[in-house]
């Protein structure tokens, strides 16, 4: 059962806007799928840390081998194996470094009162001054930069609410795309703004995601959006009938909390 308040984050709610049963499966009832750690997320979280470790001010074999311990053995030359993500970081390095900005802060996690019972939380990569102005430096791995759009995007909508809310006032986020391939190393920057108008119909969306959170809870009734099950870890869970539901939670699946509230150090 949710509490009356609720912590979520972007991951939360993408998930219940793509399926409310999908939410219940992972945000209430807490199951992940054993071994579901997908090779993209754990590709994209490794170099997140070797990107973290090098706006630290680290040296780039510390950025690297951060990188690698955070990386599962794998075999192959892949696009996502260990040999293809190093040669990314020192082609990132060689593109971007000395880099024409101040780093202010790296990896920071806030959690903002939206209403007295919505806490909205989330985790900025880099914030940086450039030109006397404030933006955030958001990290994206991608396979295809052009799956990647900027406006409309609740994720770097809720990162420069949070800014706002932090008092840093940010002129914008830098989306900063890198390239995972194992035939070419490319990066791209895109600059994304948004107004106030967009930064509340954003705050709109996050209210109105908890009513109908709220709403599926009270009823006891989780509809099943069936427009993206092919993609969807849960979908055994949603083909057992109720005799075999228990059975096949135990076997499949493990009870993992996600906690977006929660702060790394």
């Amino acid at each position: 059962k949710m509490t009356n308040t609720l912590y979520i984050d972007n991951t939360m709610i993408s998930c219940f806007n793509q399926c409310p049963q999908k939410f219940k499966w992972r945000h209430v009832e807490h199951l992940t799928s054993k071994g579901s750690e997908s090779s993209a997320l754990t590709f994209g979280a490794a170099m997140h840390k070797a990107l973290e470790t090098l706006y630290k001010g680290e040296s780039l074999e510390t950025a690297i081998l951060s990188f690698q311990k955070e990386m599962p053995e794998q075999e192959g030359e892949g696009a996502r194996s260990i040999v293809n993500g190093v040669k990314l970081i020192e082609a990132y390095h060689k593109k971007w470094f000395p880099e024409n900005f101040k780093v202010i802060k790296v990896e920071v996690s806030a959690n903002i009162e939206l209403t007295k019972d919505i806490i909205f939380c989330g985790r900025l990569d880099t914030i940086i001054e450039r030109d006397g102005e404030v933006y955030i430096l958001e990290h994206k791995t991608t396979s295809n930069f052009k799956w990647f759009i900027p406006t409309p995007n609740h994720q770097v909508s809720g990162y420069l609410y949070i800014l706002n809310e932090m008092g840093y006032k940010p002129e914008g986020c830098i989306v900063n795309l890198m390239l995972v391939s194992k035939t070419k190393n490319d990066f791209h920057r895109i600059i994304t703004q948004r107004d106030t108008e967009q930064l509340n119909d954003w705050r709109k969306i996050i209210l109105t995601t908890k009513l109908n959170i709220d709403k599926c809870e009270s009823t006891n009734w989780w509809p099943r959006y069936t427009h993206s099950c092919w993609n969807c870890g849960y979908v055994d869970l949603c083909n057992s009938d109720e005799n075999a539901l228990e059975y096949v939670k135990e076997s499949l699946y493990l009870k993992k909390q996600w906690k977006p509230w929660e702060v790394s150090e």
